[in-house]
């Protein structure tokens, strides 16, 4: 999974695919596999195949890794590329050596989570229904290249709506200051121990007074955890136990954890204004983004928060 493919042959259009595919001696007691690598540790990586089909009517090479055409050369000299979901490490250099051999002609990558596809100068991202077609004119060039997109944070909305919570955000730093910062680790992990098996009765007995709270105290924080009742809260409440359940897990969910969720210093200002500020960004995205049209795959990582569903105790 981590390292390179190797053996993998530089196709740039379908006559080559072809050649290459007709070149290929198919596996003995097979139906017909033809294993990609045609060499003989190739020959082994049964997984990765190229194989003839039909593409809207037209005659096709297709370079399947595993049960998705990753790469297909098209008749007409289109080539198109697809992940099948598979936005990987081994998805990605198995199109990358197909599409640019050694010489660096298509670069493919994860970048924010999504897979990227970069080549004459231009990228786009590509996400798992998308089809991205290409063709080889003296180098790699977009075929109806998609239009990219990103989303901008609209600084009014957002500083309006962070002015609602300020209170709040002000009393969640205030709690950081009476507190044991290094009890938020043991909390943490408290609640993935809760969160992993769906139970309380998995959580040992020695980390249920945590910061001098019992049980029912990190049960009931776990019974708000959703962003409406998080946000709820922050805009209305600053005193009594459900307060100090939701600033608490805030101040979770700000800290900066290492191996076994050890912290060595307290979240500060900039880091739980930031926790606040995701929230409002899932709950209020069709306010707080505005959808920009621009030349190159989004570099902010805000379309997160558009197109993932929210909880903030899974980020």
């Amino acid at each position: 999974m981590f390292g390179q493919i190797t053996d993998l042959p530089f196709l740039r259009n379908y006559a080559e695919a072809l050649k290459h595919y007709e070149g290929i001696k198919p596996i003995r007691g097979s139906n017909n596999l033809r294993p990609i690598c045609d060499t003989p540790n190739g020959r082994r990586k049964k997984h990765m195949e190229i194989r003839t089909t039909k593409v809207n009517g037209m005659n096709a090479v297709a370079c399947r890794l595993y049960d998705t055409d990753v790469v297909t050369y098209l008749e007409s000299d289109e080539v198109w590329f697809k992940t099948g979901g598979w936005s990987t490490n081994t998805t990605h250099d198995f199109a990358d050596k197909l599409l640019a051999g050694w010489g660096g002609h298509v670069t493919v990558f994860t970048k924010n989570g999504r897979t990227e596809l970069h080549c004459d100068g231009e990228g786009v991202a590509v996400d798992s229904g998308d089809t991205i077609k290409l063709t080889w004119q003296n180098g790699w060039h977009f075929v109806d290249k998609p239009q990219q997109y990103s989303y901008q944070v609209n600084r009014k909305v957002m500083n309006r709506r962070m002015r609602e919570m300020q209170p709040f955000i002000t009393f969640t730093s205030g709690l950081l200051k009476v507190m044991d910062f290094t009890e938020l680790g043991n909390m943490k992990t408290l609640l993935e121990t809760y969160k992993r098996n769906r139970s309380w009765e998995h959580v040992s007995t020695e980390r249920c007074e945590l910061g001098g709270y019992p049980l029912e105290f990190f049960q009931g924080m776990q019974a708000i955890s959703s962003c409406f009742t998080l946000h709820g809260i922050a805009c209305s409440e600053l005193r009594g136990e459900r307060a100090t359940q939701a600033a608490m897990f805030m101040l979770i969910h700000a800290g900066s954890y290492g191996w076994n969720n050890n912290i060595g210093y307290a979240p500060d200002n900039k880091a739980i204004r930031k926790t606040f500020a995701k929230l409002i960004k899932h709950l209020f995205f069709d306010e707080v983004f505005m959808r920009v049209a621009t030349h190159r795959p989004p570099s902010n990582n805000n379309e997160k928060f558009v197109d993932v569903p929210f909880k903030l105790a899974t980020t």
